[in-house]
């Protein structure tokens, strides 16, 4: 998945994306990446905004 904006739109999407679970095509293996960080480290150090990081590109038009 690739998001095209200026700064400002791609912080909005980042936001709106980690604050809104639902339909998230990511929910599923995000969750599961917590449980075993959870399992693994007592506690989940990598969050949705880590998780999207890697999932999607955010190319910031200038």
């Amino acid at each position: 998945m690739r998001i095209i904006g200026n700064e400002q739109e791609i912080e909005w999407a980042k936001e709106a994306l980690r604050n809104q679970c639902n339909d998230c095509p990511y929910l599923d293996c995000c969750n599961e990446k917590a449980k075993e960080e959870s399992k693994q480290c007592g506690t989940v150090r990598f969050g949705c905004q880590e998780y999207l990081k890697e999932k999607i590109e955010f190319v910031v038009e200038k």
